[in-house]
């Protein structure tokens, strides 16, 4: 742009990499290091986990989601996993310099292909108090009058679509008890475990925003490579 720049001033500025999972400094030291590792996971309408073992050629971010590419070891092919669905701690399952990424391998290309990253829409069943809860309401394809429901009023039962649970779950956590959840399995399970940790932090949960479906909403791209 025919700006003069002055490159010293820039020195001691260090790129960041946002993300809240926890085991993303693991994957990305794996990915670095060529290390294989082993960890827990839970799959889409799971809420049980698995142990898997991988060997890590890259991390890749989409959509604001993080996803670790690689050979699972337990399958006998290239996978992809999601971050968020990993279930404590990241373990080295090998030495160093064990790994090594196939020549061509695009992780990015990989990723952005598998059915996890852009997952089918799903139904699920909830409760909505009478009178509240207006956002889920408008999003919902068809709401009616409750059968059966908690004995603290009146409820309808609604029919609302997501792709995510863990992205859908915060959303409706901020309605606090005026929605229940009744199914799929792994939605209900993700609101109950926000709203736990919304109460081990000693804070009610957020007043809602509006009827925007958070899990529309997109973030920044970025890829963590191995080679």
């Amino acid at each position: 742009a025919g700006v003069e720049t002055d490159a010293p001033a820039a020195v001691g500025i260090e790129p960041r990499v946002n993300t809240q999972d926890p085991a993303f400094p693991a994957l990305w030291e794996a990915v670095r290091d060529g290390r294989p590792v082993a960890f827990d996971y839970r799959g889409i309408g799971r809420t049980s986990v698995a142990r898997r073992h991988l060997e890590p050629w890259g991390v890749v971010s989409r959509r604001g989601r993080w996803y670790v590419v690689g050979f699972d070891r337990d399958r006998g092919e290239q996978r992809v996993f999601r971050l968020s669905r990993i279930a404590g701690e990241v373990s080295a399952d090998g030495p160093a310099g064990s790994v090594t990424v196939p020549d061509g391998v695009d992780v990015r290309r990989i990723a952005f292909d598998w059915g996890d990253p852009v997952s089918e829409p799903r139904p699920a069943a909830v409760l909505l108090r009478a009178g509240a809860a207006q956002g889920p309401r408008r999003w919902a394809r068809d709401v009616r009058p409750a059968q059966d429901g908690p004995a603290d009023g009146e409820w309808d039962e609604a029919t609302l679509t997501f792709r995510d649970a863990d992205r859908f779950a915060p959303y409706l956590a901020r309605f606090a008890d005026d929605v229940v959840v009744l199914d799929p399995p792994d939605l209900r399970e993700a609101v109950i475990q926000h709203l736990k940790s919304v109460l081990a932090c000693g804070h009610g949960p957020a007043e809602p925003e509006g009827p925007a479906e958070p899990e529309r909403l997109t973030g920044p791209e970025g890829t963590v490579e191995g080679r």
